[in-house]
């Protein structure tokens, strides 16, 4: 219950007015049979506003609990589905991988 509550706010967050682009470092991973790639990254971050405030979310700072939401709203900041992204937290810091 709690992971879902969180993923609402961070999802309300995603969606309120998303701003520029933020770059970060990531790894491309090639699928095999050439089906695509997978983007990941420990420095997924945007810009959005919530309550007329700017605000910046930084993915990598979260915990186990909510790394998978923030990975899910990053996903739809970045105009992918949820179902494209995957979180899990890796040496201590959340990592969120898409679809290229």
């Amino acid at each position: 219950m709690n992971l879902l509550i969180v993923f609402a706010c961070i999802f309300a967050i995603a969606t309120a007015a998303p701003q520029g682009p933020v770059q970060t470092a990531s790894v491309l991973i090639p699928q095999p049979g050439g089906g695509g790639c997978v983007r990941c990254t420990n420095q997924a971050s945007f810009r959005t506003q919530f309550d007329f405030r700017n605000t910046f979310v930084q993915c990598g700072n979260m915990n186990q609990a909510s790394c998978p939401g923030c990975c899910g709203a990053y996903a739809l900041w970045l105009e992918k589905s949820t179902d494209e992204s995957v979180g899990f937290v890796f040496n201590g810091r959340c990592t969120c991988c898409t679809s290229c």
